[in-house]
């Protein structure tokens, strides 16, 4: 994994309200990125690809927000 797609989605401004920021901007795009590239298309593929790899991803990018996404 290329720490320079980490940047640059670290990079891109989240306009969301306060209040809807559960989880950080970057770790959902990656997340939506990873799961396209595993041929997960569409809303209920991609958060099962979510539930079953955010624990892992979290470790992997030593990421501290480890609420579960159920």
């Amino acid at each position: 994994m290329s720490s320079s797609l980490i940047a640059a989605l670290q990079g891109i401004e989240d306009y969301r309200a306060a209040r809807g920021k559960r989880y950080p901007l970057w770790v959902m795009l990656l997340l939506v990125i990873l799961g396209t590239l595993s041929q997960c298309y569409g809303y209920a593929a991609l958060e099962d690809f979510c539930v079953r790899h955010y624990q892992g991803l979290c470790e992997h990018l030593g990421v501290t927000h480890k609420r579960n996404l159920a």
